[in-house]
């Protein structure tokens, strides 16, 4: 089955829009999926860093009590 030039040609300008839209959909999902780990590290980074401070505070005053 032959195709004419002008037929190959349309398809292919109505193939490359799908082709970037997907790829680009793709980037997107996956650009979010990143962000949101990023976001959980970062969060529970924090978190470690604000409780180990409360422990090493605690344990100053602790030490503090029993020098006292």
């Amino acid at each position: 089955m032959k195709m004419s030039i002008v037929k190959q040609v349309v398809i292919g300008f109505l193939i490359s829009p799908l082709l970037l839209g997907c790829i680009g959909g793709m980037s997107y999902y996956f650009l979010q999926k990143v962000n949101e780990s990023y976001s959980n590290l970062v969060n529970h980074q924090a978190r470690a860093a604000f409780d180990s401070h409360v422990i090493q505070f605690d344990s100053i005053q602790q030490m503090n009590f029993l020098n006292a």
